[in-house]
């Protein structure tokens, strides 16, 4: 299962929802180190980057 956690994008300083690598840092998918945010974030946006690349790893794979 991956996590989630919200940060700001390079494009928006919002707050979005990043998916965090399996990796155990607090790198996300999108390559973007997120610092610690408040656990009461609130927003309804996910950062596009991150479910582009989840997208692709839930995709079965090719026999």
């Amino acid at each position: 299962m991956y996590q989630m956690c919200a940060g700001p994008t390079a494009a928006d300083p919002g707050p979005v929802w990043h998916v965090l690598s399996k990796n155990g840092t607090d790198t996300t998918l999108c390559g973007a180190q997120v610092p610690a945010v408040a656990e009461e974030t609130i927003t309804e946006r996910h950062c596009l980057s991150c479910l582009d690349v989840l997208r692709d790893l839930m995709r079965p794979q090719a026999a």
